[in-house]
């Protein structure tokens, strides 16, 4: 199946931002419009958006921050310190 975009400068955009996608996974047009295409889906249906992600992974840190520091009174600078030493 092909696509018919009508818009010249949607179908502009639709080409150059497929191959500059392509590029980066280093994968085909083909290949990077699927999964494009395929995880856009999979966002919406669960609901995940990337603020989400960027919230989740802070309440994460922040658990095991608290953990560090529950368990041997350092922080995480200080563990991160250490392993450097």
């Amino acid at each position: 199946m092909s696509l018919n975009i009508k818009n010249p400068e949607t179908h502009q955009l639709a080409r150059e931002l497929a191959r500059e996608l392509a590029a980066l996974l280093q994968t085909t047009v083909t290949s990077a419009v699927t999964l494009a295409l395929k995880e856009s889906i999979a966002t919406r249906e669960t609901g995940s958006q990337p603020v989400d992600k960027v919230e989740r992974l802070r309440a994460i840190s922040a658990r095991a921050a608290a953990r560090v520091r529950a368990t041997s009174g350092l922080n995480l600078h200080d563990v991160a310190a250490a392993r450097i030493q």
